[in-house]
């Protein structure tokens, strides 16, 4: 298993996707069309109509033919990129394919996290399922429900098109490539490249991930070269540009569509102005989130993991986690640079909120992670450690199918949902 991981990591990834779509093609005979609007994650095929449009070039369309010369529609477009390609080609199956392929990423990315980590490669690749199957392990635990796990078990990770299948995996490589960066050399234009990329996409996709990435990248600029970091900024600042180049070429038609965009469809998705009055009210509520117990003491937690950090003696391997630790502070402060630097914002803010929640999650996962494995490599022989993921790799499986296979039969094989489903079906066909 240690020489063949790429394989298994390819196996595991065919195994999570195939136990997701084996119960809607053996239980209903139905028109791909309808079996991925109905086997969408929550309420993801909301924006199956803006692919549509998008895929069609017609973002100004009316259903009222008395009202004409509309502006467009707003387009995520980051998010959309490789469905649009995708559909262009294959049509509605590209959300099937494509939901392979951001399983297999997500488990390529953690896998190569872990193993910046100096985690082995069963190690890594069995964490990195231990992470796919969180939601399942909160939904046996009755758990998925409660404040702060629900956003975890709903915006850590899930198959919901676009938020956070496809937004949350740029965030990942970001991560992956902030840690990279700390044990490699950073000002390489390639590096600046894929930053910019990255940026560009993730701004397409959801400001409040940008905002993250952005404070997160300047605070590990200082991390790294402390009082010299303006000058290092201006002895590379041609990797500077190609970073702002990147960025805007990936940024530019979202930005063309949105100067274009119909001022009531923004107003219908929560853009608001934000003048003096609602700054201070979103202030206000920040510094009230910040005085949760809470949140109190996750913090405390992580100051006590920052101690540990710069021990000398203990637990040194918690220092590979600074990338990670940069991040989880960031996103406590991006929010009130948000509102210092925007005029406008989408009603959405919660969306901060829950990027704490989150990252605060992954924060303490890995570092449990690095202690656990830490204890292990001193008190156990390699021979139970491999024996012990491989074990917790089955359980994780397992745990996945049998949880979908609960899932599936509570929401989607009721009588109602059958019903109403083949209903559904009959007038796609009449339509047709």
């Amino acid at each position: 298993m240690k020489k063949n991981v790429n394989l298994w990591i390819v196996l595991c990834s065919i195994f999570l996707f195939s136990i997701k779509w084996y119960y809607p093609f053996s239980n209903f005979d139905e028109s791909i069309d309808v079996r991925v609007i109905f086997e969408s994650i929550s309420d993801g095929y909301y924006y199956y109509p803006l692919l549509k449009a998008l895929s069609s070039f017609d973002l100004n369309y009316s259903f009222d033919p008395s009202i004409e010369n509309l502006g467009t529609v707003a387009i995520p477009t980051g998010a959309f990129f490789l469905h649009f390609i995708f559909y262009l080609f294959i049509g509605s199956w590209s959300f099937v394919i494509l939901e392979f392929f951001f399983i297999l990423l997500f488990l390529i990315i953690f896998y190569k996290i872990f193993r910046l980590l100096s985690c082995e490669k069963i190690q890594s690749l069995t964490l990195s399922i231990i992470l796919f199957t969180i939601p399942n392990f909160l939904q046996i635990l009755s758990l998925d429900k409660l404040n702060y796990f629900s956003v975890i078990s709903s915006e850590f990770f899930s198959l919901r098109f676009p938020r956070p299948m496809v937004t949350n995996i740029f965030f990942f490589l970001f991560i992956l490539f902030l840690i990279k960066f700390d044990q490699k050399k950073i000002f390489l234009k390639k590096n600046f490249i894929l930053l910019g990329i990255l940026s560009g996409l993730s701004f397409t996709s959801l400001v409040h991930l940008f905002f993250v990435e952005q404070v997160s990248l300047l605070f590990f600029l200082f991390y790294k070269f402390k009082s010299q970091t303006i000058k290092k900024l201006k002895q590379n600042i041609s990797c500077i540009i190609v970073y702002i180049v990147s960025f805007i070429l990936v940024s530019g038609p979202f930005l063309i569509n949105i100067y274009f965009t119909e001022p009531d469809f923004l107003e219908r998705m929560g853009l608001v102005n934000l003048d003096y009055e609602k700054k201070i009210i979103l202030f206000k509520y920040l510094f009230i989130k910040l005085f949760k117990l809470e949140f109190l003491i996750i913090f405390i937690i992580t100051i006590f993991l920052i101690i540990l950090l710069n021990s000398k003696n203990f637990f040194k391997e918690l220092r590979k986690l600074n990338a990670i630790f940069i991040i989880f502070y960031a996103s406590i402060i991006s929010p009130f640079v948000f509102i210092l630097i925007s005029t406008k914002f989408f009603s959405h803010f919660y969306l901060f909120n829950n990027q704490i929640v989150i990252w605060a999650f992954l924060l303490l996962f890995l570092s449990a992670c690095i202690i656990i494995i830490t204890y292990l490599k001193k008190n156990f022989s390699t021979k139970f450690m491999n024996s012990l993921f491989i074990f917790l790799l089955i359980i994780c499986l397992i745990t996945n199918f049998f949880q979908t296979y609960k899932n599936y039969n509570k929401i989607h094989l009721s009588e109602k949902n059958v019903s109403e489903r083949k209903e559904f079906n009959k007038v796609v066909n009449i339509i047709n």
